[in-house]
């Protein structure tokens, strides 16, 4: 399978789909990792038997670094089950 690279123009809006089992640590863990940025989180969509939450944080990343070491920071977290 061939590797895309996406041509973003940096600084721009970027959303991740966050996913998570608890709604009270999957919110800290998102603000642990956003720190002093500022960013939205909002409720997203759940699973059909709700084991299963997303929550849609959007914000604006400088650069392509910061965009991937967030999503890094989030994937990598132990509330976090998916990023998207």
């Amino acid at each position: 399978m061939e590797e895309q690279t996406l041509n973003l123009d940096y600084p721009c809006e970027w959303e991740y789909r966050v996913i998570g089992s608890e709604p009270a640590p999957l919110e800290q863990a998102i603000k642990e990792v956003m720190g002093a940025r500022a960013y939205t989180c909002q409720e997203g969509r759940q699973s059909g038997g709700g084991k299963w939450i997303t929550r849609v944080v959007s914000l604006v990343v400088q650069d392509e670094n910061e965009r991937t070491s967030l999503y890094e920071q989030l994937r990598s977290h132990e509330a976090v089950k998916i990023v998207l």
